[in-house]
């Protein structure tokens, strides 16, 4: 039977997108299930506002009227223009375990990228650094981790087939935490204590935290800048 793609155009469609997961996934104890409420603000405009400056798109692939795949396009014409490029990202790709599926999926998000004048695409990778991002390519057994990717291993070989290839390899660590806090960490939390200039603050509200975010989010983008160009 020939794959057929939908356009995520209704709410109900849109549940289907964000419940996909939990079918391919399933029978996998590794696999970290979303949030079923985050995810349905992160297509909310008005809980996530760079919806409101980017083009996006989603879409469903049936197989016998059976759901067999999603993915999302994204086009960031902002961050584009800042770095001088033309490049369009697929995110939220997952399929069953079907290359003719994951081509297709990818080659229709590609389609509308190259009708919005893109020139190339990446992905998977979302709106920026902040959402998963990339294949997971080795350790499928441990458990994932929130904001950390997880796929089935055969995602890889589609991708790839698909003519993408590897930019950059991300590592997770695994840091055990003993029971008692190290010596050495108790001798660095005393001396820091000791410095006047520092401040530890407590927050008793989201109010309270409020005018922190953006100039948090500042030293964030300060310190990856000093640590990749200077």
């Amino acid at each position: 039977m020939p794959i057929e793609l939908k356009q995520v155009l209704t709410r109900r469609e849109l549940g289907e997108f964000i419940r996909f997961p939990f079918q391919i996934y399933k029978d996998n104890p590794a696999w970290l299930p979303p949030l079923i409420f985050d995810e349905k603000n992160f297509f909310n405009s008005k809980k996530n506002k760079v919806l409101r400056n980017s083009e996006t798109i989603s879409f469903l692939a049936f197989e016998n009227g059976r759901i067999c795949g999603r993915i999302m396009g994204i086009i960031n014409p902002e961050y584009n223009k800042l770095m001088g490029q033309k490049r369009g990202r697929f995110f939220k790709f997952e399929c069953i375990n079907n290359e003719e599926v994951a081509h297709a999926l990818i080659g229709k998000v590609e389609a509308w990228a190259m009708e919005k004048g893109m020139e190339e695409m990446i992905g998977p990778f979302g709106f920026s650094d902040k959402d998963p991002q990339g294949l997971l390519i080795s350790g499928y057994d441990q458990r994932a981790v929130i904001i950390a990717p997880y796929n089935h291993p055969y995602y890889v070989d589609f991708v790839e087939n698909a003519g993408y290839s590897k930019e950059i390899d991300l590592v997770e660590y695994l840091i055990p935490v003993p029971e008692q806090i190290p010596d050495f960490y108790t001798r660095i939390y005393e001396r820091i204590s000791r410095n006047t200039n520092l401040e530890c603050i407590t927050f008793k509200s989201k109010k309270e935290l409020k005018p922190y975010i953006i100039p948090v989010l500042e030293l964030i983008n300060e310190t990856f800048a000093w640590r990749f160009f200077e």
